[in-house]
């Protein structure tokens, strides 16, 4: 009976995270996207070798012009409900929506389980490919192109906003023209970094798989300083607010909640991810798994909130236009 109840479980969380859709196509107009071979950022400074071709799904506005463009990258369940809706949602506002599976072509359904096998460095990497494939289209204005991320999309989105670590990926091209992120994992320490391009942090203030605390002081030591960052904290709202699901745990979901210097990251010089202690990098699985195994611990809470989600739609909507005058 616990076998089967646990089975249960498992495919619900499967398929409230939002199953890959690689083997059903994702929506709208089929868009293959070359990647880069990587692991970490370092990786895409040395001779570029090629990565797979993922594919991603483009929603263009039903008339009228185009206003500009928004990649979104999918969380650790790969791309779902949420990502579609954030489409429409841009088409009625005149912009394109490419969204982007990750996983499906490197033969991946989801990891929340195992973070190991796509890095969100990766997934960055990802993003500026798709933004060079979208700016080559004659209907769509190149220089107008941003990226909205989920969980392991939005760290990846996060980075990608920041104009040291978004040119390590993307071959020194230019920046995007806005960045949103769905509670990002903010256990990167980057202070001294600067950010090339307007971010917003949607967060949660109840998120125990990506907690909020790490997202508001980064967030709020950027702002100090002048930088491009707003955020909008939702706080009774847990991790997936933005789904239509109800709430439950994911126990064998691994997350990082320790902000101690073993277990809090930076990007060197090199582009290398290291520990701010410089006890581990993390620039192979093998890696990232010590690191993993240091630092991370298991079980999460998923929920959707309706008025959390319907709040943020309008505030991201609101950042858009903002962006895209």
């Amino acid at each position: 009976m616990r076998y089967a109840a646990t089975k249960r479980l498992l495919a619900l969380g499967a398929l409230i995270l939002g199953a890959t859709t690689a083997s059903c196509g994702v929506p709208g107009e089929r868009v293959s996207v070359p990647t880069r071979a990587g692991y970490d950022f370092a990786d895409f400074q040395s001779a570029p070798s090629r990565g797979p071709t993922i594919v991603g799904g483009l929603v263009l506005p039903s008339s009228g012009p185009v206003r500009g463009a928004a990649i979104l990258s999918h969380g650790a369940g790969g791309t779902g409900a949420r990502q579609e809706r954030a489409a429409r949602r841009l088409a009625e506002l005149g912009i394109a929506a490419l969204v982007l599976d990750h996983f499906g072509a490197r033969g991946v359904r989801s990891v929340a389980r195992d973070q190991l096998r796509v890095t969100e460095q990766q997934m960055a990497a990802d993003i500026f490919a798709a933004r060079d494939i979208l700016s080559e289209r004659l209907d769509l204005p190149p220089d107008r192109i941003g990226a909205i991320g989920w969980s392991k999309g939005a760290t990846a989105v996060t980075l990608a906003a920041v104009g040291r670590l978004g040119g390590l990926v993307s071959k020194g091209g230019e920046p995007l023209a806005f960045a949103a992120a769905y509670y990002p994992f903010c256990g990167f320490r980057l202070d001294d970094e600067s950010l090339a391009t307007p971010l917003l942090m949607l967060l949660a203030g109840a998120d125990d798989w990506t907690p909020s605390a790490p997202c508001l002081r980064q967030a709020r030591s950027w702002s100090a300083e002048g930088q491009p960052v707003s955020w909008e904290l939702y706080e009774n709202a847990a991790h997936g607010f933005d789904s239509r699901s109800g709430r439950f745990q994911i126990d064998s979901a691994v997350t990082v909640r320790e902000t101690g210097p073993g277990c809090t990251l930076e990007v060197d010089a090199l582009g290398r991810t290291v520990t701010l202690d410089g006890s581990q990098a993390l620039d192979s699985p093998e890696a990232r798994r010590r690191f993993l195994t240091a630092c991370g611990v298991r079980g999460v809470t998923f929920a959707g909130d309706d008025a959390a989600g319907a709040a943020s739609l309008t505030r991201l909507t609101a950042f858009v236009r903002e962006a895209l005058p």
